[in-house]
């Protein structure tokens, strides 16, 4: 997609539509094209778990060999799979990440993810309140 009007994202800076243009196919000329999946269907996700808060989303997204999940889910149980990394995008091996989550009384404490071979996306301690996660991995 091309740029057709200017840009700003610091105060005073105004970027032309060409050069924007520039920078977007720069980026693609080295490697930084990615897909992305948005975990956005109730079906897709498992054992009571679904989306909560902003993104609105949970988003899966691969760029290159690198593979970025983060979202924000609550109500299900925990060490129980909440969803399922799509295949190509799964990890070489079994995985475990730290996780952020906060209490209906608004305790936060830390909580961890583990991420399975067959892309099974696994919260395994925290509040289900809400719980929010961001982690990348390499796929081999």
């Amino acid at each position: 997609m091309a740029w057709v009007t200017p840009r700003t994202w610091v105060s005073g800076e105004l970027g032309t539509a060409a050069a924007m243009n520039t920078v977007r196919d720069n980026f693609m000329n080295i490697g930084f094209v990615y897909t992305r999946i948005d975990v956005a269907a109730a079906s897709l996700f498992t054992n009571g778990w679904h989306n909560q808060g902003l993104p609105p989303v949970a988003t899966i997204i691969r760029n290159g060999n690198w593979v970025y999940v983060t979202g924000q889910i609550s109500g299900g149980s925990f060490g129980l799979s909440a969803f399922q990394v799509p295949i190509g995008y799964r990890p070489g091996r079994h995985l475990i990440f730290g996780a952020w989550s906060e209490s209906s009384l608004g305790v936060e404490q830390l909580g961890d993810f583990r991420v399975n071979q067959d892309g099974t996306v696994i919260p395994n301690t925290g509040d289900n309140t809400s719980i929010c996660f961001s982690f990348f991995y390499n796929v081999l």
